[in-house]
């Protein structure tokens, strides 16, 4: 592998991580907000609910299994760089 096709991948690595930390935070945030508001009957109409909110947790699962798929596949291919 080229130096310039690891650092395409090392872009795509920081974006994919820092894409499921966000879309991660917001889920929890939006978990823990809908949670309060119906212990305290709180009327907040910018939660997501219902397909919204699982397919934010869709994105935040797949982001992160990719980020943890790319990690692999990179210290696989140094540790068999390694061996030769």
């Amino acid at each position: 592998m080229s130096q310039d096709e690891r650092q395409g991948w090392n872009k795509h690595r920081g974006w994919l991580k820092h894409g499921a930390l966000a879309c991660a935070v917001v889920f929890v945030l939006n978990l823990l907000l809908g949670k309060a508001g119906i212990v305290f009957g709180w009327k907040l109409s910018f939660l997501f609910d219902g397909a919204s909110e699982f397919v934010l947790l869709l994105a935040t699962v797949t982001l992160f299994v990719v980020y943890t798929l790319l990690l692999e596949w990179e210290r696989d291919t140094k540790k068999t760089k390694l061996d030769i």
